[in-house]
């Protein structure tokens, strides 16, 4: 176990012995072996005797009685914090409820390795049992369904994707909708994809990198496990199967892996619809035109900037090249098109609503062929194949970008670079372009 990182997982389930003791049998889904750590070697009957196993008593809060048994196990070595990591079943009626009760009248739980061949007492502690019988007595009468929610909600607190005020994702299921008449977009799936399995799975015949479904419970989307090069040639390949496959394709270009980030919110898909974006503007507008810079004689929001039109030949938009600078993280998205792929993400990180953000792309998608494929934490951007081509068409448009993040800089220079001029000097989103737009989303105004 010393050099290359381990990915084993385990189950375990309750056993009566023929001595009259209830155990514990772990079955790992590779075979312990020792672990080097310098030039000391630890065999597996020293490291799991140690701290391979516990059960602990938690309380939901502090000054509660004692309410769950979380049972759990490690490996050193392995790439996972636990061989698995459960919560016991103490609903009115289950199983290990009863053997819980059981349990406390024992003095030790045998805990047998079966794939290591070792058996190992785990130590009762009158404190142990005095804590089991209060979280039993603390639970009493508790449903099966009532305890699972409870459970799934405490996983969801636990998890890395967990921010205060966001719901917990629920289970993915697809999602048909029907074009709205009289829009296109560039992209649009009638019916959203299943998520890609984990490993090395086959999408429309394109095999993709090593992946996990994430978040790892209420899986939302799927994600390389690591950052990967040269993305750029099979994002194009993927956004021309959207149609077909319903999975859109997002490079998510920050260090930090994307599960402590993106919780997933396909609940939310339909909220998108409620948001009226030129109020939402108009009213942001108002409360930050004094933050703003340039264009002094425009007091009031002008309103959403106009659309510009498709030429003969751009049918369907062509999409320009998206500018990626580096390794990244490829996130594959299940939606109908890209701009809800924020929203099915649970959002980019930022204090900013994810419907509102996506409504907002909706609105660019439609004006513009503006194409949402890259995200950071609070940040989004876009490729764009029918950029503004007047300078009033590119003032209205800096105007609602300044409307989401007042910190721009100067309107103008935003304007001109959304016709192809350079990118403001100091402005907070310098990497504005006429055919790509890196817009931040403002921490501080929502």
């Amino acid at each position: 176990m010393s050099g290359q990182p381990l990915d084993i997982r385990a189950h375990w389930s309750f056993v009566r012995r023929e001595d009259g003791l209830t155990g514990i049998d772990v079955v790992t889904s590779e075979t312990l072996g020792p672990y080097v750590w310098g030039t000391e070697v630890f065999e597996p009957a020293r490291y799991l005797a140690e701290s391979g196993f516990q059960i602990m008593a938690l309380s939901p809060a502090p000054g509660r009685p004692w309410r769950y048994l979380q049972i759990r196990a490690s490996a050193p070595g392995n790439v996972r914090s636990y061989l698995f990591d459960d919560y016991i079943d103490l609903s009115q009626g289950s199983p290990d409820r009863e053997i819980v009760a059981l349990l406390c009248e024992q003095n030790r739980i045998p805990v047998r390795w079966v794939n290591e061949g070792l058996e190992i007492a785990w130590p009762l502690e009158p404190r142990h049992t005095a804590n089991w019988r209060a979280a039993l007595a603390d639970t009493e009468g508790v449903s099966a369904k009532a305890w699972k929610e409870e459970i799934e909600e405490l996983r969801w607190e636990a998890s890395a994707s967990y921010r205060p005020g966001i719901p917990r994702p629920r289970p993915y299921r697809p999602r048909s909708v029907k074009p709205l008449e009289g829009v296109t977009v560039p992209f649009f799936a009638k019916r959203t994809g299943q998520i890609p399995k984990n490993g090395r799975p086959d999408v429309n015949g394109v095999t993709l990198p090593i992946g996990t479904r994430r978040p790892e419970r209420g899986a939302a989307y799927w994600a390389t496990d690591k950052p990967a090069d040269d993305l750029a040639f099979l994002i194009h390949r993927l956004a021309d199967m959207f149609t077909d496959t319903g999975l859109w394709p997002v490079v998510w270009s920050f260090p930090d892996a994307p599960e402590g980030y993106l919780g997933g919110g396909h609940h939310e898909i339909d909220g998108i619809d409620e948001i009226n974006v030129e109020d939402l503007l108009v009213e942001r507008w108002s409360r930050y035109r004094s933050h703003i810079g340039g264009v002094s004689d425009l007091t009031d929001f002008p309103g959403l900037a106009a659309a510009q039109p498709r030429t003969e030949n751009q049918s369907p938009d062509p999409w320009p090249a998206p500018v990626l600078t580096g390794p990244a993280y490829l996130l594959l998205v299940p939606c109908n098109r890209p701009a809800d792929a924020v929203t099915a993400l649970g959002g980019i990180g930022a204090v900013t609503p994810a419907p509102v953000t996506s409504a907002v792309l909706r609105s660019w998608e439609e004006r513009f062929g503006a194409v949402f494929y890259q995200a950071e934490p609070e940040v989004t951007r876009v490729a764009v194949a029918r950029p503004p081509q007047h300078r009033d068409q590119a003032v209205a448009l800096a105007a609602e970008l300044y409307a989401l993040n007042p910190r721009l800089g100067d309107l103008d220079q935003t304007a001109s670079a959304l016709l192809g001029g350079d990118p403001p000097p100091s402005a907070a989103n310098a990497g504005i372009t006429a055919t790509d737009w890196n817009i931040s989303w403002s921490k501080d105004v929502w």
